[in-house]
């Protein structure tokens, strides 16, 4: 197994598109903070002036009104996380979907997944090793875009603001944490959908159909029983990322979902995957 899975690392490690695809996805987490970095920036004297303007415009109609009602907020680091970063997180793990999913299609398409059995009779040892590698290629894709990110809006809050003004609590932490986690789950999901599917372009459509289907369930709000809201993948992506995800009733009750709940979540949707794919993989007739 240890055999298996070192050699599906040398064989990710030596692909071309591999080192590409870390360029790009640097590129991504250092430009990305250009995005939300400009919420950040304080107060110049023209905005201060066009508040002041505004407050005393509406004194009359509006006298229980402050001037500061008339400014623009400018973020704190904590804010920067919430709405800066914790979402480009979401996106990042669609990303780590579709690269894992075309690493892992690419050997059905070229025919190296028969060549391999033919050494590895064995289907589902060859299978865990691909998965576990997904899953470390997964989060090795969102440290690296959650570290650059993070480390680029740092700098640039600094150069705004000054240091003094750089105070974050264990939220950073967490969210990169949970980032880096979600990244290997997300690996996981996207190697076993395809070996479900036979390939990236039915792991694609599986992919797609889930997420539009979780979207749409989001879009009609009340209409949508709240079990599935709590079950869908969009919410549970949510409270992994972001810390909770929270269901309202149109009786104004409330479902919470939060870490440790997204997490036992996963790991139930990931064992159940492998049972399913282990169980076709190993009756399929691959022909290439």
């Amino acid at each position: 197994m240890i055999n298996l899975l070192n050699a599906e690392l040398a064989s990710l490690r030596y692909r071309a598109r591999t080192g590409v695809a870390f360029i790009g996805l640097t590129l991504l987490g250092l430009l990305s903070p250009m995005m939300w970095m400009q919420s950040a920036r304080p107060l110049s004297e023209a905005e201060k002036l066009d508040g002041e303007r505004s407050f005393v415009e509406a004194r009359a109609w509006c006298p229980e009104c402050n001037p500061e009602d008339y400014l623009r907020r400018p973020w704190d680091f904590n804010q920067v996380i919430e709405s800066g970063l914790q979402p480009l997180f979401i996106v990042s793990a669609l990303l780590v979907l579709v690269i894992v999913a075309f690493y892992v299609g690419s050997d059905f398409q070229s025919g190296a997944l028969w060549t391999r059995l033919t050494f590895t009779p064995r289907r589902v040892p060859l299978l865990l090793a691909r998965t576990l590698a997904s899953g470390l290629l997964g989060a090795a894709i969102m440290a690296l875009i959650a570290t650059t990110a993070t480390m680029v809006s740092a700098v640039w809050f600094i150069a705004l603001r000054g240091f003094a003004e750089l105070s974050t609590d264990e939220r950073l932490l967490r969210s990169v944490a949970a980032a880096v986690l979600y990244g290997l789950i997300m690996g996981v999901v996207g190697c076993l959908a395809t070996f479900m599917m036979n390939g990236t372009f039915g792991a694609g459509a599986l992919i797609l159909a889930v997420f539009v289907g979780s979207s749409l369930g989001d879009l009609l709000g009340y209409q949508t029983p709240r079990l599935l809201l709590a079950l869908s993948p969009t919410r549970q992506a949510e409270a992994m990322l972001m810390g909770a995800s929270t269901i309202w009733s149109p009786t104004g009750q409330q479902v919470v979902i939060d870490r440790p709940d997204s997490m036992l979540y996963h790991l139930v949707v990931v064992a159940l995957l492998f049972l399913v794919t282990a169980r076709l993989f190993k009756r399929r007739d691959l022909k290439f």
